[in-house]
């Protein structure tokens, strides 16, 4: 099975990455407790799964999440996973299914907060980049 990917380089504290992942959820009308267990589901930077309780800001920091998944109703998973990389911020986007209709809004959804965005200096731009595994 084919894995769309879209990686995402924000230069901006993570707070406003964690709203922007926020966002994209609740656009998409996606959740993190998935269908099937009822609960939060992520995975630590040791590649651990972890059970969370909410997904603030200290929760994910406190227990060094890395990845999270979001769910649809219709039990479609998008996961979700953040690195620090040269002082930005990197978002990463995975859809494992062919149309990639989740990738799509969210590469719209950064497009246009580019669009609307007053960059001040070059180093200041978000880079998107497309892949597939």
């Amino acid at each position: 099975m084919t894995i769309g990917t879209l990686r995402v380089v924000l230069p901006q504290p993570f707070e406003n990455v964690l709203n922007d992942v926020k966002e994209i959820s609740s656009l998409l009308g996606l959740s993190p407790v998935a269908p099937s267990f009822g609960k939060i589901l992520a995975w630590s930077y040791e590649g651990d799964e972890v059970e969370l309780e909410g997904w603030s800001r200290d929760e994910l920091i406190e227990k060094k999440i890395q990845l999270v998944s979001f769910w649809n109703s219709d039990g479609v998973d998008l996961m979700v996973s953040w690195q620090l990389v040269d002082g930005h911020w990197s978002l990463g986007f995975s859809e494992a299914r062919g149309a990639y209709s989740m990738l799509e809004k969210v590469f719209g959804y950064f497009a246009r907060k580019m669009s609307m965005h007053p960059f001040r200096k070059s180093n200041d731009l978000p880079v998107i980049v497309f892949g597939f595994e």
